[in-house]
């Protein structure tokens, strides 16, 4: 072991991997969802996380696309990540798995990056499942 990577800190040692700095999402069928797979690097969290998103439906695609149309980003993107009771609509982005689950909501875009890239790709997912 080299010197620099006796000083590397553990975290940093067990997550070196290249960045992803031009992602993409990665569509399947999964049983009977349709998911996507999004990755990306999070310069705050210092490694790739990967985000699942999960296809809710075709009605329920429908009232995200409402939110869209209304223009109410705060509303879309919490919906995208913890769904909305009052318009029966699920989450669409599944909780990411960083050394464990971690519960996706405003709060945990204080320690990581990329809110805008993964909201934007999860919206996308949508619109290309309904097109």
């Amino acid at each position: 072991m080299t010197e620099q990577q006796q000083n590397r800190k553990p975290d940093e040692q067990q997550h070196k991997e290249d960045k992803i700095l031009d992602p993409k999402t990665v569509t399947k069928v999964s049983g009977k969802y349709i998911v996507g797979t999004y990755k990306i690097w999070d310069k705050k969290a210092k490694r790739n996380v990967t985000y699942n998103f999960r296809f809710p439906g075709y009605e329920k695609a429908t009232g995200f696309l409402e939110l869209v149309r209304s223009g109410d980003l705060r509303a879309l993107y919490g919906a995208l990540m913890k769904g909305d009771e009052d318009l029966d609509l699920p989450k669409v982005i599944q909780n990411p798995d960083i050394d464990g689950i971690q519960k996706l909501d405003w709060e945990y875009w204080e320690g990581h990056s990329k809110m805008l890239p993964v909201m934007n790709a999860a919206a996308q997912f949508l619109v290309e499942q309904l097109d």
